[in-house]
């Protein structure tokens, strides 16, 4: 959704046939460095500046950056956003929205450059741009008050109109910690909390945007990164994409886990060794891969009860 924008019309369509296969869990990814995809009435430059990019790369991961010089946009309505919870509902389909910080915080930051972490102690560095591009992005708000209290009136929105929203996703996932680093505001902050280390103020960070989804009736949904850095809310769930080693940690600290390794479980992967392949990110993930997936095979193979895991995104 946030890389690639599909009118509402597709996303309802995807309801119907998730119902249809008996699947009650639709992850709406709509924030990423590639694009914001959601109105806001209270910050209305996130829809009005970062839903939109002036270009796309194109070709394989491995080859030279090429772009294909098209601009590409959209976002839904906060009405948009109301009637596809309703659908959902109605068809027994849980929507789970995903707003993804700190990190891959490019869309963000093009239209509030005063969440860039750069712009602590009063700096003024160039803003970033909506990206045009895939991987890892440096761009990172500032963990400071101001931003929690900034993605508080942007929760109250989606959760507003989502209706009954029992997860909401934060992310934590691909940060890059330097810009934290850098600013002597952010390092002061992070001492002030008596926190010893970045890896803390991010888990911080997460945690407290949990605290406030909780007040709202929500339970917030990370990626393994920010399990990895350090204490979260005990009812915060973890999606471990870099393999079932982190499943396992999270699990056993006490963590609802969902299932998302990359393999076998990523769809955006080649389908078959063939040429005829379309253009996919990475190598081979059959449906029989799939299908031997076991989300807690130890626990299957000991005898002993699972953890609570499951296989798939939420």
């Amino acid at each position: 959704m946030a890389r690639h924008f599909m009118p509402k019309r597709e996303v309802l369509r995807m309801v119907d046939l998730m119902a249809a296969h008996k699947l009650n869990r639709l992850h709406l990814h709509l924030v990423d460095d590639q694009g914001w995809r959601v109105e806001s009435r209270r910050h209305p430059r996130l829809h009005e500046v970062g839903s939109h990019r002036p270009r796309t790369a194109t070709g394989y991961y491995r080859e030279d950056l090429a772009f294909d010089d098209v601009p590409h946009g959209g976002y839904y309505t906060l009405d948009d956003l109301a009637e596809i919870g309703a659908y959902a509902r109605a068809r027994a389909v849980t929507v789970v929205p995903e707003i993804d910080v700190p990190g891959h915080a490019s869309a963000i930051l093009a239209a509030y450059p005063e969440l860039d972490a750069r712009a602590t102690g009063g700096r003024r560095p160039e803003p970033f741009r909506v990206l045009e591009r895939w991987g890892i992005s440096p761009a990172i708000l500032s963990p400071l008050p101001g931003t929690v209290d900034f993605l508080t009136d942007v929760f109250d929105e989606i959760l507003a109109a989502l209706g009954d929203t029992p997860y909401v996703h934060v992310g934590g996932d691909e940060c890059v910690l330097d810009d934290w680093a850098a600013s002597p505001e952010i390092v002061a902050f992070q001492t002030e909390l008596g926190l010893g280390s970045l890896a803390d103020l991010h888990a911080w960070f997460l945690r407290r945007l949990a605290d406030v989804l909780a007040t709202r009736g929500s339970r917030a949904v990370v990626w393994d990164e920010a399990f990895v850095s350090g204490m979260l809310r005990p009812d915060t769930i973890v999606m471990p994409w870099r393999g079932p080693g982190v499943a396992r940690r999270a699990a056993a600290a006490g963590h609802d886990v969902v299932q998302t390794s990359v393999f076998p479980l990523y769809f955006d992967y080649a389908e078959a060794a063939s040429e005829l392949e379309p253009l996919a990110i990475g190598d081979t993930i059959t449906v029989s891969d799939v299908a031997a997936f076991e989300p807690a095979p130890q626990a299957r193979r000991s005898g002993a009860p699972p953890p609570t895991v499951r296989g798939g995104r939420p």
